[in-house]
């Protein structure tokens, strides 16, 4: 049985958010107000929609100093302030995780706790603390001279899961090659969001001899993921809406898909939904649905499985609505491609394969699978780019030297255009020896990017428009 959950944030009154969630079909959501707990199961309960939705209380606790960090399931308490949510000021990373725990464990649960959106900038605790990918270690963010929270030290690695999804920033994704990054500074219209969320085998290749590299200044959050899989960080990947309105952000954009022991919403325990999440039985998506499995189902996402004969029988089953494309489908071993299936079918079951790969070390596997289609009317269109806070810092600061320097503009990505669909599967772990899971370690062609000269982005530019004009003066 699986079940989509999702979280919602504060925005509307507490009857819209039942209603819209249970409208886009998400059988089991946490509030995850800011900074305030609030409990849905009342209104579920008035409205008589306990056969459609199972809620529980979660919390985001929203800080402008180390980024945001989620949890469930807690217990409000109306007589509290905030519902007995916490004042983070002051509060160290750690203090704040260990606070989330605690909100859990004194009401019964052994709730789970992840970090949102760790790529959001300010925002974003990954990038507040400066976590480099190709190299696993912190770079000191300058910030960290006038905010002592953020002393390399502060950095904890104590949480369960990583919210890589978050709702339409696509942006957010991944990693766009150096190669993307390069056609995109010089020709807008050349790159576009599929173009980078998804990594064709030509990419890897080209990755892999050193052809070019992965971007400069801008990291995504499922290649920090597989940074940290091979380091030996089991986290498990989420996918949110972080919907805070009826119509912006809608209900269910993206979703996890999470394994759970009943079909009826009425019924799910909402420890047990902590529990199979931690345990990494997760596929979180914008619309496709992925089955894997190893070694004919004895193993499946989140699992570890001893096979010790040098291969295993991979499994992989993509479905998806018609009007939902799935145009490939990514097979990933250690954060490497190394399969890939395009070509697919139009009917509801996209893909349907068995694939024996060799295995010569611990490993682990993931399906990514990927359209090019709009998803709109379902998720309408990022028409506008984001209103990120690290922009009006930027802005706001631009005079002060000793602030503009290192709070310039984001990378150029697209930042707009259609909702894709994308979905990504948790791991599955490979124990080649039987001696227990040992990490692989970062990937050898994962180098540190190089940062482009401002002569390189003219020559760049001047590339552009002598296509540009050679086109115009063809037509």
């Amino acid at each position: 049985h699986v079940h989509a959950i999702n979280s919602f944030d504060s925005g509307t009154s507490l009857e819209d958010r039942v209603t819209t969630m249970v409208s886009e079909g998400v059988e089991f959501f946490t509030s995850t107000d800011h900074d305030f707990l609030t409990d849905y199961a009342p209104t579920v309960q008035d409205m008589e929609l306990e056969p459609w939705v199972k809620t529980a209380v979660g919390l985001e606790t929203t800080t402008l100093e180390v980024g945001h960090f989620l949890g469930f399931p807690y217990q409000a308490d109306t007589l509290k302030d905030h519902g007995g949510a916490f004042d983070w000021t002051g509060m160290t990373a750690q203090e704040i995780l260990d606070t989330l725990d605690g909100l859990g464990t004194s009401a019964g649960y052994e709730p789970i706790n992840f970090v949102a959106h760790p790529r959001d900038g300010i925002l974003g605790y990954f990038d507040q603390f400066g976590y480099n990918p190709y190299t696993g270690e912190l770079e000191t963010p300058i910030l960290a001279n006038w905010n002592d929270l953020l002393a390399e030290d502060e950095f904890t690695f104590d949480f369960d899961a990583l919210e890589i999804l978050n709702g339409k920033r696509v942006e957010l994704i991944r990693t766009p090659t150096q190669d993307e990054l390069d056609r995109y500074a010089a020709d807008e219209t050349s790159v576009d969001g599929y173009d980078v969320i998804s990594r064709t085998g030509e990419e890897q290749e080209a990755l892999l001899a050193g052809t070019y590299r992965l971007g400069y200044g801008h990291e995504g959050q499922v290649d920090d993921w597989f940074s940290l899989l091979n380091l030996g960080y089991r986290y498990t990947a989420l996918g949110n809406s972080d919907t805070h309105g009826k119509f912006s952000v809608e209900a269910g954009c993206p979703r996890n898909y999470v394994l759970a022991d009943t079909d009826d919403p009425a019924y799910i325990d909402e420890q047990a939904i902590a529990d199979a999440v931690r345990a990494g039985h997760v596929v979180a998506s914008y619309g496709p649905f992925i089955r894997f499995e190893a070694n004919q189902g004895a193993a499946i996402v989140g699992d570890e499985l001893v096979d010790t004969d040098g291969s295993v029988d991979l499994h992989v089953e993509v479905q998806s609505p018609t009007w939902i494309a799935v145009t490939r489908v990514e097979l990933y071993q250690n954060g490497t491609l190394i399969h890939e299936w395009e070509g697919l079918e139009d009917d509801t079951w996209r893909l349907v394969q068995n694939l024996t790969v060799d295995v010569d070390k611990d490993s682990w596997f993931v399906i990514v699978a990927v359209g090019d289609g709009d998803l709109s009317p379902l998720f309408s269109p990022v028409e506008l780019p984001p209103v990120e806070l690290q922009d009006v810092v930027s802005d706001a600061l631009s005079d002060v030297d000793a602030v503009s320097s290192f709070l310039g503009p984001g990378i150029p990505i697209p930042r707009t255009g259609p909702v894709l669909p994308f979905a990504i599967t948790n791991p599955i772990y490979v124990d080649v020896d039987g001696a227990g899971w040992t990490a692989p370690g970062l990937a050898s062609w994962m180098l540190p990017p190089v940062e482009r000269s401002e002569e390189h982005t003219s020559e760049l530019q001047s590339h552009s428009d002598l296509v540009c004009r050679l086109l115009l003066e063809k037509k």
